[in-house]
């Protein structure tokens, strides 16, 4: 049976930083975690954890096991949501067509969960019905983007900082981290004729696709070099701790705003209690009102059918799942007539009254 478990959406930043996934960690996880299950696909942004599975396991125990293999505390279990079959067919759909994002109708989601599918099945653990389930997300994600065209009405995370920021007349930016939001956050600034960009990153050689002359590309350890020329910072790595300091920031004359695109958080808490510092997380960039969020809405209402016959498509071909449960010998007759399911055992096969029996029941729960 496929099953989806995640963090909830209205739980702030704290929280969901606990239920962090290190990258370095994915692969190991997975591979533990395919010791109970028949498949798993990890999906994690900056704004959601999400692991789906294909088990013969209840719902108490996919939990528990999950949470045991990654080490995360118990405490955190109200904070999480678990739907199965039909709802988490339903789920994952949705989410590919963007109706889950923080900003409504943004299709990065889409590329990260072909992503997670792809690692997955390089790693094996996606061979079966949850391999084909996200393959059937993919392609409805593909046409409800190609047929609603919602890039004729641009928003996303990195659009709405970007926008802030050039409201705020910032030309010098710095941008930490060049994954996937780094990439268009560059793209973006160039767009928009930024006058300055500083990328930091690791490894400054290995970036081969910037050649702008405005752009200059550094490592960590020259950060700091620079950040006191920059009007605004962009922070989206993967690092599992803070990549700007309070102390890289020295007494300001002139306003710095901060755009911390990362979860955990790139920029120590300290950092916003700064003077003439000002920093804005994930959270609050998502929540800034965009003239676009009522058009987008509005559309994605109009196109909803697209993610609708998919699911109906796929409910069709779904396997019908069985499952097993313990009765005692003298109910079964009982629960056979008031449920009009079929038992899988030897013909003539008695048992002892009051004896308990594993039974294999097909047919819907």
């Amino acid at each position: 049976m496929i099953s989806l478990m995640g963090i909830r959406r209205d739980i702030p930043i704290q929280i969901r930083e606990a239920f962090t996934i290190k990258k370095k960690r994915k692969n190991e996880i997975l591979n533990e975690l395919m010791k109970y299950f028949d498949e798993v696909i990890i999906l994690t942004t900056c704004n959601r954890t999400e692991i789906y599975v294909d088990s013969k396991l209840n719902k108490e125990e996919v939990i528990d096991v999950i949470f045991k293999t990654i080490g995360w505390n118990d405490e955190l279990k109200p904070f999480i949501f678990y739907v199965e079959e039909e709802k988490a067919y339903r789920h994952l759909f949705r989410l590919a067509c963007g109706y889950h994002s923080r900003i409504v109708g943004e299709d990065q989601i889409l590329g990260q969960i072909k992503n997670v599918y792809i690692e997955s099945l390089e790693e094996g653990t996606c061979s079966g019905e949850l391999g084909r389930l996200f393959q059937e997300g993919i392609t409805c994600g593909k046409k409800f983007r190609t047929e609603a065209k919602l890039f004729e009405i641009p928003v996303s995370s990195i659009s709405v900082a970007i926008s802030i920021m050039l409201k705020e007349k910032c030309k010098k930016v710095m941008v930490i981290g060049y994954g996937e939001i780094g990439r268009l956050a560059v793209k973006y600034l160039l767009s928009h004729k930024v006058e300055n960009i500083y990328l930091v990153v690791r490894e400054p050689g290995k970036i081969k696709d910037l050649h702008e002359e405005n752009v200059k590309i550094i490592n960590f350890k020259e950060k700091n070099q620079f950040i006191q020329e920059v009007d605004s910072i962009i922070s989206c790595t993967n690092a599992p701790h803070a990549v700007v300091l309070k102390d890289d920031i020295v007494e300001r004359r002139e306003t710095l705003s901060i755009f911390d695109m990362a979860v955990p958080r790139d920029v120590e808490v300290e950092v916003g209690l700064l003077n003439k510092v000002k920093v804005y997380n994930i959270d609050e960039i998502s929540e800034v009102d965009d003239e676009n969020k009522a058009l987008r809405v509005q559309r994605m209402s109009e196109y909803k059918y697209i993610y609708e016959e998919y699911l109906k498509e796929y409910e069709k071909t779904a396997p019908k799942e069985a499952y097993y449960t313990f009765y005692r010998i003298e109910s079964v007759p009982l629960f056979l007539s008031s449920h009009k399911v079929k038992i899988n055992r030897p013909k003539h096969t008695t048992y002892p009254i009051g004896e308990l029996v594993k039974l294999k029941i097909s047919g819907e729960k």
